[in-house]
């Protein structure tokens, strides 16, 4: 009939890719690239079979953002990448880690504590906290150095001292081992 409203509908046909307004209960199209939907903004699975379901957006794109996995379903999607991982493909494996993670066999760890950067839970490879050193065996950052040790300011690491040197600087020995004497910074 002519100037008659569509009959209320409390569901739509799913293979058609409509879905239901409420509180009108009338059928409405699912964005142009879906081919199910639950409303206008909230797609559950793509129309065309390159694109994935955006995480985040929940609408159809050839490719994934970043810090984001291809998941090749059904239904093709995007998921997020595991915690603290910057790049991870599609079996769940981590390729790149964020700063302050390491990678070990496809997962990321978190560094050791004042650890900016690592290689490995025993190997720190730069300080989190400026005013600490890097240890000699990189397993560690501290604010004062092992014995025999000082904290070169130029690459915030500790280097050994002078042999026969107890206590030293970048500038050279402070203090000398018993038996010896400090003369021009090293130990005779």
């Amino acid at each position: 009939l002519e100037g008659s409203s569509p009959p209320a509908c409390n569901a739509c046909d799913t293979n058609d890719a409509k879905w239901v307004d409420n509180p009108a209960k009338v059928c409405k199209h699912c964005e142009s690239h879906c081919a199910s939907c639950t409303s206008l903004t909230n797609c559950l699975k793509c129309l065309n079979a390159t694109e994935y379901l955006q995480t985040d957006s929940r609408t159809c794109e050839t490719t994934c953002q970043a810090r984001e996995m291809k998941i090749e379903g059904p239904p093709k999607k995007c998921q997020a990448c595991p915690s603290g991982c910057a790049e991870c493909n599609e079996s769940d494996s981590c390729t790149l880690c964020d700063s302050g993670f390491y990678l070990s066999s496809g997962s990321c760890f978190q560094c050791p504590a004042g650890c900016a950067t690592c290689s490995s839970a025993t190997e720190c490879l730069s300080c989190s906290n400026q005013q600490h050193f890097l240890a000699s065996k990189k397993i560690s950052c501290s604010a004062v150095c092992e014995p025999k040790e000082f904290g070169d300011p130029s690459d915030k690491q500790c280097k050994a001292c002078k042999e026969n040197c107890f206590s030293c600087s970048a500038t050279g020995c402070s203090e000398c081992e018993a038996g010896f004497q400090v003369v021009s910074g090293s130990c005779a």
